[in-house]
């Protein structure tokens, strides 16, 4: 397994946001994030007395130099999962049961982030809500009104179609106040 120069890795960046029809809105340096859970946004930032301890949420970060990072965490802390460029996985548990027994699925880049949602679930029979919360940082227009447009987000539902349905910016306000 290789390594990538930064190069490389912004141009896969570039790459995948021109995929997914963000190109254009994005400036230099960027991060986009994504986020799913297995409950309503809200109960993370404005209803986290809500929140049962197995609740899942699995956000991606992607940032312009290329080294994206996806992370599955529990809500009572039981284990963190977390993907990065080349395959690389790394599980933080106390769970023998999550460190060696869980098959957990690869993502060997990040065009494959809308499957492992898909692939989580099967392997720890949950549900995540077929929603996904966009937050971005470098954006060149307004993201709630880039969200909310069809137009200005088609690219972007279409490679999310296999775990999202709907995009908010919810992640996005909750990040901003916290």
């Amino acid at each position: 397994m290789g390594t990538t120069t930064s190069a490389e890795d912004e141009m896969a960046m570039q790459a995948w946001a021109s995929h997914v029809g963000m190109a254009e809105q994005l400036g230099a340096p960027w991060v986009v994030n994504l986020q799913l859970s297995t409950v309503p946004m809200n109960h993370w930032f404005y209803r986290r007395k809500a929140l049962q301890p197995a609740d899942l949420q699995l956000d991606i970060a992607i940032p312009s130099y290329g080294l994206w990072c996806a992370t599955l965490r529990r809500h009572d802390g039981l284990f963190m999962a977390q993907w990065r460029p080349g395959g690389r996985f790394s599980i933080d548990s106390q769970q023998m049961k999550y460190t060696r027994l869980t098959p957990w699925p690869a993502m060997p880049s990040l065009m494959d982030f809308p499957a492992l949602a898909g692939a989580l679930e099967q392997v720890l029979s949950v549900r995540f809500i077929r929603h996904a919360n966009l937050g971005a940082n470098g954006l060149a227009v307004d993201l709630e009104h880039w969200a909310a447009a069809e137009h200005g987000t088609a690219a972007l539902r279409q490679w999310l179609a296999p775990c999202a349905d709907t995009l908010g910016t919810h992640y996005r306000a909750a990040q901003a106040s916290a």
